[in-house]
């Protein structure tokens, strides 16, 4: 069980060393953490969803579909 441990740790630790060395090999100006955020997406689901409400409050009013 604490080889299985180990070996899990290394492969975290090789993971994280490659893509540390791929960042600064090829520029990346975003650190992981940055990629991770779901702020912009969150935002553009929130910006869909009132844009359909605001087209079926429009076609209730209207009387269209119903």
């Amino acid at each position: 069980m604490v080889d299985q441990r180990s070996k899990i740790v290394l492969q975290a630790h090789a993971l994280r060393a490659g893509q540390t060395k791929a960042a600064l090999l090829h520029g990346s100006r975003y650190a992981p953490a940055d990629l991770r955020r779901p702020t912009p997406a969150i935002w553009g689901g929130l910006a869909l969803a009132g844009l359909v409400v605001a087209v079926v409050i429009v076609l209730a009013v209207l009387g269209v579909g119903g």
